[in-house]
């Protein structure tokens, strides 16, 4: 009889210690998925924030070319009582929006592909799912 109670007693301690065991190996996983979530929410948000930038540059844009290519303000019917600097300060602003506005597409587009490159990196290098470095 006693020796039953002393092997009940020793086998619930290795199966709550085996437990135990289990239950960190799993937080720490769980923790790692976490992680890379929350890498991939990152990623995401910021790339979608450039898909707008690029959708917003590339409407401007058009508006801007199409201001410059149909010349409506400049050969309007009552542009001959308009001063003759309007018409010239018009085009310099319609090209140096073109300008930025080339420049801010180039920029947002770059910025999406170095945050996709830069998550795919942090995924890979930073946040790898490794079983071989779990302690107990």
């Amino acid at each position: 009889m006693t020796t039953g109670l002393a092997t009940s007693g020793r086998g619930a301690q290795v199966d709550q210690s085996f437990q135990r065991k289990h239950d960190r190996y799993d937080y720490k996983v769980q923790r790692q998925s976490l992680h890379r979530d929350d890498l991939a929410d990152l990623m995401q948000l910021t790339i979608g924030r450039m898909d707008m930038y690029n959708l917003v540059g590339a409407l401007l844009l058009t508006f801007a070319l199409q201001w410059i290519t149909s010349s409506d303000i400049i050969a309007a019917p009552d542009v001959k009582h308009w001063p003759t600097w309007y018409s010239t300060v018009f085009v310099i602003n319609c090209f140096s929006s073109v300008g930025y506005l080339l420049f801010s597409l180039w920029f947002a587009m770059h910025c999406a592909v170095t945050c996709q490159s830069l998550g795919t990196r942090m995924r890979i290098n930073f946040a790898r799912r490794d079983a071989s470095t779990l302690r107990y």
